[in-house]
Protein backbone atom coordinates (compact mmCIF):
# COMPACT_ATOMS: atom_id res chain seq x y z
CA UNK A 1 0.00 0.00 0.00
CA UNK A 2 1.37 3.21 -0.84
CA UNK A 3 -0.34 6.82 -0.68
CA UNK A 4 0.09 10.28 0.74
CA UNK A 5 -1.23 13.81 0.75
CA UNK A 6 0.74 17.17 -0.23
CA UNK A 7 -0.11 20.12 1.84
CA UNK A 8 -0.14 23.63 0.73
CA UNK A 9 -0.06 26.18 3.05
CA UNK A 10 -1.57 29.49 3.24
CA UNK A 11 0.49 31.66 0.64
CA UNK A 12 0.42 35.46 1.05
CA UNK A 13 3.30 37.15 -1.30
CA UNK A 14 1.69 39.73 -3.46
CA UNK A 15 -1.61 39.23 -1.87
CA UNK A 16 -1.34 41.94 1.39
CA UNK A 17 -3.14 39.78 4.41
CA UNK A 18 -5.06 37.68 1.92
CA UNK A 19 -4.12 33.73 1.76
CA UNK A 20 -4.32 31.13 -0.84
CA UNK A 21 -3.78 27.64 -0.37
CA UNK A 22 -5.04 23.57 -0.71
CA UNK A 23 -4.09 20.02 -0.01
CA UNK A 24 -3.97 16.87 -2.43
CA UNK A 25 -4.63 13.35 -1.52
CA UNK A 26 -4.31 9.83 -2.80
CA UNK A 27 -3.33 6.96 -1.73
CA UNK A 28 -4.09 3.29 -0.15
CA UNK A 29 -4.98 3.31 3.67
CA UNK A 30 -5.21 7.01 4.17
CA UNK A 31 -7.93 7.97 5.27
CA UNK A 32 -6.70 9.75 8.42
CA UNK A 33 -5.42 11.79 6.39
CA UNK A 34 -8.37 13.27 4.99
CA UNK A 35 -9.77 16.56 5.63
CA UNK A 36 -12.35 15.96 8.60
CA UNK A 37 -15.14 18.32 5.97
CA UNK A 38 -15.46 14.82 3.98
CA UNK A 39 -16.25 13.03 6.81
CA UNK A 40 -15.09 9.75 7.87
CA UNK A 41 -13.44 7.75 4.98
CA UNK A 42 -12.32 3.96 4.96
CA UNK A 43 -8.86 3.23 5.46
CA UNK A 44 -8.44 -0.22 5.47
CA UNK A 45 -11.15 -3.46 4.46
CA UNK A 46 -10.76 -6.85 5.78
CA UNK A 47 -11.88 -9.60 3.21
CA UNK A 48 -11.95 -13.36 4.41
CA UNK A 49 -12.66 -12.10 7.83
CA UNK A 50 -13.09 -14.42 10.79
CA UNK A 51 -10.81 -16.90 8.17
CA UNK A 52 -7.17 -18.32 7.84
CA UNK A 53 -6.84 -16.42 4.94
CA UNK A 54 -7.74 -13.17 6.56
CA UNK A 55 -6.45 -9.82 4.56
CA UNK A 56 -6.13 -6.15 5.26
CA UNK A 57 -6.64 -4.07 1.80
CA UNK A 58 -6.09 -0.23 1.91
CA UNK A 59 -8.87 1.52 -0.14
CA UNK A 60 -7.82 4.06 -2.25
CA UNK A 61 -8.98 7.77 -1.56
CA UNK A 62 -8.05 10.58 -3.82
CA UNK A 63 -8.82 14.34 -3.64
CA UNK A 64 -8.50 18.18 -3.24
CA UNK A 65 -9.45 21.23 -1.12
CA UNK A 66 -8.46 24.93 -2.44
CA UNK A 67 -9.32 28.09 -0.45
CA UNK A 68 -8.61 31.73 -0.54
CA UNK A 69 -9.34 33.95 1.95
CA UNK A 70 -9.78 38.17 1.63
CA UNK A 71 -9.95 40.76 4.23
CA UNK A 72 -12.03 43.21 3.77
CA UNK A 73 -10.86 45.29 6.77
CA UNK A 74 -9.17 44.51 9.80
CA UNK A 75 -12.08 43.46 11.38
CA UNK A 76 -13.59 41.66 8.62
CA UNK A 77 -12.25 38.94 6.82
CA UNK A 78 -14.40 36.09 4.40
CA UNK A 79 -13.26 32.45 3.35
CA UNK A 80 -14.21 30.65 0.31
CA UNK A 81 -13.28 26.86 0.47
CA UNK A 82 -14.05 23.89 -2.46
CA UNK A 83 -13.30 20.16 -2.12
CA UNK A 84 -13.97 16.89 -3.87
CA UNK A 85 -13.36 13.38 -2.48
CA UNK A 86 -13.65 10.03 -3.99
CA UNK A 87 -13.17 7.04 -2.52
CA UNK A 88 -12.60 3.60 -4.47
CA UNK A 89 -14.26 0.32 -2.56
CA UNK A 90 -12.85 -2.60 -2.62
CA UNK A 91 -15.54 -5.45 -4.51
CA UNK A 92 -15.85 -7.74 -1.25
CA UNK A 93 -17.34 -4.44 0.90
CA UNK A 94 -21.46 -4.72 0.90
CA UNK A 95 -22.66 -1.60 -0.72
CA UNK A 96 -24.24 0.55 2.53
CA UNK A 97 -25.58 4.14 2.46
CA UNK A 98 -22.68 5.26 4.61
CA UNK A 99 -20.37 4.72 1.61
CA UNK A 100 -19.76 7.95 -0.19
CA UNK A 101 -17.89 7.56 -3.50
CA UNK A 102 -17.70 10.96 -4.64
CA UNK A 103 -18.31 14.49 -2.23
CA UNK A 104 -18.50 17.48 -3.16
CA UNK A 105 -18.37 20.53 -1.00
CA UNK A 106 -17.83 24.25 -0.83
CA UNK A 107 -18.08 26.69 2.14
CA UNK A 108 -18.19 30.48 2.22
CA UNK A 109 -17.70 32.59 5.60
CA UNK A 110 -18.08 36.01 7.09
CA UNK A 111 -15.83 36.19 10.23
CA UNK A 112 -15.64 39.68 12.38
CA UNK A 113 -12.75 40.32 14.69
CA UNK A 114 -14.33 43.25 16.89
CA UNK A 115 -10.98 42.70 19.55
CA UNK A 116 -8.06 40.61 18.91
CA UNK A 117 -8.67 37.37 20.01
CA UNK A 118 -12.06 37.23 19.44
CA UNK A 119 -13.94 36.31 16.13
CA UNK A 120 -17.87 36.11 15.83
CA UNK A 121 -18.97 34.20 12.06
CA UNK A 122 -21.57 32.33 9.94
CA UNK A 123 -20.87 30.21 7.75
CA UNK A 124 -22.66 28.77 4.09
CA UNK A 125 -21.90 25.51 3.36
CA UNK A 126 -23.07 23.57 0.63
CA UNK A 127 -22.64 19.79 -0.22
CA UNK A 128 -23.49 16.60 -2.39
CA UNK A 129 -22.87 12.86 -1.98
CA UNK A 130 -22.67 10.19 -4.57
CA UNK A 131 -23.74 7.02 -3.75
CA UNK A 132 -22.46 3.82 -5.00
CA UNK A 133 -24.46 2.60 -7.78
CA UNK A 134 -25.37 -0.40 -6.37
CA UNK A 135 -27.53 1.13 -4.28
CA UNK A 136 -29.51 2.87 -6.65
CA UNK A 137 -29.80 6.08 -4.66
CA UNK A 138 -30.13 9.52 -6.25
CA UNK A 139 -27.22 11.75 -5.40
CA UNK A 140 -27.63 13.76 -1.54
CA UNK A 141 -27.81 17.04 -0.87
CA UNK A 142 -27.33 19.32 2.02
CA UNK A 143 -26.95 22.91 2.90
CA UNK A 144 -26.14 24.37 6.28
CA UNK A 145 -26.25 27.84 7.81
CA UNK A 146 -23.43 27.85 10.94
CA UNK A 147 -23.21 30.53 13.40
CA UNK A 148 -19.77 30.23 15.96
CA UNK A 149 -17.65 32.27 18.37
CA UNK A 150 -13.87 32.20 19.11
CA UNK A 151 -12.85 33.33 22.34
CA UNK A 152 -9.03 33.52 22.85
CA UNK A 153 -7.63 34.34 25.85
Amino acid sequence: MAGGTLNLSAVSAGFGKDTVGGQVWRGDGIGHYVPDDFGQPTAFALSNSGTPAVHAQGQMLQGHVAFVRHFWSPQWRSTLALGMDHESYASFIVPSPDQAVTLRTVHANLIYSPLPGVSLGVELAHGTKQFRSELGLSDGVDARVSLGGRFRF
